[in-house]
């Protein structure tokens, strides 16, 4: 078999040939011989939930209902999930509150300071009516 390889040329077997090429004999041993491999058989244990997983899906229904509800404020959700897989165990305690630090997390907490210290200074306010004059606003629904 002859095949070309930067401008080289590979003799030999296909086998060898081939591993010449991969350059690294065990995985491509193994991803040639994926096929020869039995189906393992599945038992119905394979299929069962573990306690674990039972439990964040019981928190992740909770927040879900709450968050749809909208009865309480998102981030206190939000928190309150985050509070309880710590305290269920399946969020490690040292790592539970370290996404917080994050430079994307303090943007958008502080994007979200500064746009409610605008809406309640009134200053979109302003800006809406330099931009869009009064009579080309709708009224109605919009504004209840």
């Amino acid at each position: 078999m002859r095949l070309r390889r930067g401008g080289r040329e590979v003799v030999g077997r296909p086998g060898e040939a081939c591993r010449q090429l991969a350059g690294h004999r065990p995985a491509l041993d193994s991803a040639l011989a994926w096929h020869l491999l039995r189906p393992t058989r599945r038992t119905d244990s394979d299929y069962r939930m573990t306690p674990d997983q039972w439990k964040i899906l019981a928190v992740l229904i909770v927040t879900i209902g709450l968050l749809i509800w909208g009865r309480f404020r998102h981030d206190l959700v939000a928190l309150a999930a985050l509070l309880a897989t710590t305290l269920l165990g399946l969020v490690p305690t040292a790592s539970a509150f370290a996404g917080f630090g994050h430079p994307a997390v303090i943007t958008v907490a502080g994007v979200l300071v500064m746009s409610a210290a605008l809406e309640k200074t009134g200053a979109v306010d302003a800006l809406v009516d330099h931009l869009i004059p009064r009579n080309a606003r709708t009224t109605g629904a919009c504004h209840r």
